[in-house]
């Protein structure tokens, strides 16, 4: 086994979560079935091995569950919930921490596969073009990830691959420095530019610029659009032509 999807699920968040505007728990099933649809077909044409979804508040899975049996795919999906008890007062990016920390204890998949590469997506959102970013994996990396620096340093959590069995000496390292409302991703590139994970091997830019399908957490924003779809044509041919520049 050699790719695992992990898919990242908050199908009923708390209504006070930070910096979060779409929060109605059915609007938000109905766009991760969307993306699961998306990601079966990825699942049957070998991007991935396996999938495993990942759902931290507790809302039924039944539904998601049926789309999978219905497909055929039943035994290629591990399906985990829990409920969220940290305080809604931090970043989602520390709740999201959480829930990978959860997943990595609770899936039996990837205690299984320490040697596979684990694609963390944010559930909600397609990647359309996954498949090339996923046959781009280098494979020397334990943690492949986009990093930019235009308008500002930071780098793209929504995406990336990992190693499994480093995921404690790199992303799930210090989780108590992302505590509060700090947009965490600011702090891991930090963390990153620091080379504070050193030996292991980090590549800090993907080959292929994501394609991002969805609709955004934070303003209810839909990617796709022509502003959207501009500006993955200009990081595209940058990353092409200019790749030192990492917008």
């Amino acid at each position: 086994m050699n790719n695992i999807l992990l898919m990242t699920s908050t199908i009923k968040p708390a209504a006070d979560t930070f910096l979060l505007k779409v929060i109605d728990a059915e609007t938000r099933l109905s766009q991760y079935k969307q993306a699961l649809e998306v990601y079966l077909g990825m699942l049957e044409r070998g991007v991935f091995d396996r999938i495993v979804y990942m759902d931290n508040s507790g809302y039924p899975l039944e539904a998601l569950q049926a789309l999978v049996t219905a497909r055929g795919m039943a035994d290629r999906v591990e399906f985990l919930s829990y409920t969220q008890t940290l305080s809604t007062d931090n970043s989602r990016y520390f709740l999201e921490m959480s829930l990978l920390d959860h997943a990595m204890e609770m899936s039996q998949v990837l205690k299984a596969h320490p040697q596979a590469v684990v694609w963390k997506v944010t559930g909600r959102y397609i990647v359309s073009n996954a498949d090339r970013i996923v046959s781009s994996w280098p494979a020397e990396a334990d943690l492949y990830i986009n990093l930019r620096n235009h308008p500002y340093k930071t780098l793209d959590f929504y995406f990336f691959g990992f190693r499994c069995g480093t995921y404690g000496d790199h992303i799930g390292r210090d989780r108590q420095d992302f505590e509060g409302t700090r947009n965490g991703e600011d702090i891991l590139r930090e963390k990153l530019d620091a080379d504070l994970f050193a030996p292991l091997r980090v590549v800090k830019r993907l080959r292929h610029t994501p394609r991002l399908l969805g609709v955004r957490g934070f303003d209810g924003a839909r990617y796709g659009g022509w502003k959207d779809r501009t500006k993955y044509e200009i990081r595209r041919l940058s990353n092409t032509f200019l790749p030192r520049l990492w917008i």
